[in-house]
Formats: structure tokens, sequence, C-alpha cells
């Protein structure tokens, strides 16, 4: 599960495309680890949420033990960690399974 910013100047959602900290772009992980999970089918993208701040949802659902991938695209967001609207610790936790 990944959580990226589109506004982030540190990671940013495209990736740093060379240099001494070249990397890859948000989604272009998502794909490798898709390819990585042995998961099939298509990278399902839909609205998560609407209101500030926009976030989509990018996932594969169809994954070998239940490794799912997903990448919340939070736009115009920041290199922080959300908490407000988006709580990136309530998605953790679900991810995770560990809630109680």
């Amino acid at each position: 599960m990944m959580i990226n910013g589109t506004a982030d100047s540190v990671l940013p959602f495209n990736g740093i495309p060379s240099g001494s900290f070249a990397t890859k772009g948000a989604y272009e992980t998502l794909v490798m680890w898709k390819n990585r999970n042995g998961c099939v089918g298509n990278i399902d993208s839909e609205t998560y949420r609407a209101s500030s701040p926009r976030t989509i949802l990018h996932q594969v659902k169809v994954c070998p033990e239940n490794a799912d991938v997903r990448l919340y695209e939070i736009g115009n967001g920041p290199h922080i960690w959300p908490r407000e609207g988006l709580s990136a610790p309530a998605l953790l936790v679900e991810y995770f399974g560990l809630n109680r």
C-alpha cells in the first residue's frame, strides 16, 4: 500500500528521472508491485474521496495470498502523513487487518 501526494517535493509523484536521487514514480512503482506480487488483471482507478483532499484509489485486487496492491493518490498532497480528511493510520490499520 502506498499513499502519495501529487505535490510532494521530496518524493515527487512522477518520480525523479535521473541523477543521484533517481526514483520511479508512484504509478510506476504500483505496476512494479503488481508484477512482483503476481497480480493479474487491470489496475482499477476510482475516486476514493471527492472532497479535499481529492483522492484517487488505484488498485489490483486479484493477487495471490491476498497481496493486493493499492496506491492512494492525494491531489495536491505535499510530503506529509495525512490525518485530516484522509487518515493514513486508519488506512494502514484496515489494509493490514489490525482491527480488533
